[in-house]
């Protein structure tokens, strides 16, 4: 509730801070979904606190859990791991602090993973991206190849090997990108535009998958998706370790 205030008359930082835990207080539990950013073991501690990021945006929360409710996780939990989380949020007054209180944890299994590809080429196919009219027509000899992949992976040295075996005066433009974790999407994203900006780059723009139990889900998203074709140049998935659905329909034809 808000409390008349002026210059004259301020509020003590105990009265704010205990408004603000009175009113986060009553939002109540709920269901959060997102990666552990940073988990540090407490031994011997009976509260336990991780980070959850968000997997697309550049957002978090810390979560704090009791080393029961932590215990019961299997697999166990860990740095990178996919999680849905029961938490009410927390504030706390003597530093001015905002957590969430987890009740239940889960980890998220390969196969709430593949649903959740399965809803998203359904949003995509709703949308008409999948449409075969939009699909652009490859070039017979690219001239300059543009290359988005994981840093230092090795799906890149195959390809600019295998590429330059064939036609030893292939010239490619590389942009190396993180491939998961809460900057995927938008590196991936900002690499395909600037290499699609580039004028000397042939109308072939190369796109890496990645395996999706490695909870690599920054092709996936709708975001990059449709960034795909926004495209002037042609897209081509060029290496793939386990096909994503999405992708799969939106590239695999150009």
């Amino acid at each position: 509730m808000a409390q008349d205030s002026s210059p004259e008359e301020p509020l003590p930082v105990r009265t704010v801070s205990r408004m603000l835990a009175d009113w986060i207080g009553r939002l109540g539990s709920v269901w959060v979904d997102g990666q552990v950013a940073e988990y540090r073991p407490r031994p011997g501690a009976r509260n336990h606190y991780f980070v959850l990021r968000d997997t697309d945006a550049d957002m978090s929360l810390t979560v704090m859990a009791d080393v029961a409710v932590i215990g019961r996780l299997e697999p166990p939990l860990a740095e990178g791991q996919r999680l849905l989380v029961n938490a009410r949020p927390d504030f706390y007054t003597g530093r001015g602090s905002l957590s969430l209180r987890a009740r239940e944890i889960r980890a998220v299994g390969l196969g709430q993973l593949l649903e959740q590809l399965a809803r998203l080429r359904e949003l995509l196919a709703a949308e008409g991206l999948f449409d075969p009219a939009r699909k652009k027509p490859l070039p017979f000899l690219p001239r300059r190849i543009g290359l988005i992949c994981g840093r230092a992976s090795a799906a890149m040295e195959d390809v600019l090997v295998n590429a330059r075996e064939r036609w030893p005066g292939m010239e490619f433009e590389v942009r190396e990108v993180p491939v998961q974790g809460t900057q995927a999407v938008s590196a991936v994203t900002a690499a395909l535009v600037d290499l699609d900006a580039i004028p000397d780059i042939s109308d072939l723009p190369m796109l890496e998958e990645f395996n999706v139990s490695n909870n690599r889900w920054g092709f996936s998203f709708f975001f990059s998706c449709t960034c795909v074709l926004a495209c002037v140049r042609a897209c081509l998935r060029a290496c793939v370790r386990r096909t994503c659905p999405c992708w799969r329909s939106l590239t695999s034809a150009t």
